[in-house]
């Protein structure tokens, strides 16, 4: 499998009809462990208007289940992963943002993704341990930024596709959340 580029997309149930549980994985490598532990992996359950319903479609380590049991945040090592279970995605969800950030937590040395020497994304189906997305290295184009949505899965035309993004934010992962609505 050839790494998906950024900005690039794949459709996920045309090429995987039988995917039901998808986890996605944000992995950053070996850092130390000063930088590891304010790095983490979120997602965002968005609607239609591109904006979350309520606070309790972000996850994270602090809010680790979607309503409806639709997804789960976890550690691995190396890295966090968000699994979902495609079939109970409400339907008002039609997309989920998958980002890497570096929390706010007051640090002696400020921290930005340019610190970062690897960062990839890989999305497989939890049921067969399969990898169907995997993408390059995304640290290199990693600058002075604290937060970065990386991926993006959707539903399109009653498919679910997978896009590689790679945006960052300078504002961090505050920016994020008021860009999506996501309410404190």
């Amino acid at each position: 499998m050839s790494p998906l580029p950024r900005g690039a997309n794949v459709a996920l149930s045309r090429e995987n009809p039988q995917l039901r549980t998808l986890d996605i994985a944000i992995d950053w490598g070996q850092v130390d462990p000063a930088f590891d532990s304010v790095l983490s992996m979120a997602a965002l359950l968005l609607g239609a208007d591109g904006k979350a319903a309520s606070a309790a479609d972000l996850l994270y380590f602090n809010q680790m289940q979607a309503p409806d049991d639709a997804a789960s945040w976890s550690e691995i090592q190396h890295g966090e992963r968000v699994r979902v279970r495609l079939d109970r995605v409400p339907a008002a969800v039609e997309r989920l943002l998958f980002v890497l950030y570096v929390d706010a937590v007051p640090t002696s040395v400020p921290r930005t993704l340019e610190q970062l020497n690897m960062c990839t994304v890989k999305a497989f189906d939890a049921e067969s341990g399969a990898a169907v997305v995997t993408s390059d290295n995304l640290a290199p184009n990693m600058h002075s930024e604290t937060a970065s949505m990386v991926a993006e899965l959707y539903r399109r035309n009653g498919e679910w596709k997978f896009r590689l993004v790679a945006q960052g934010y300078v504002a961090g992962f505050r920016g994020v959340l008021e860009e999506f609505g996501v309410p404190r």
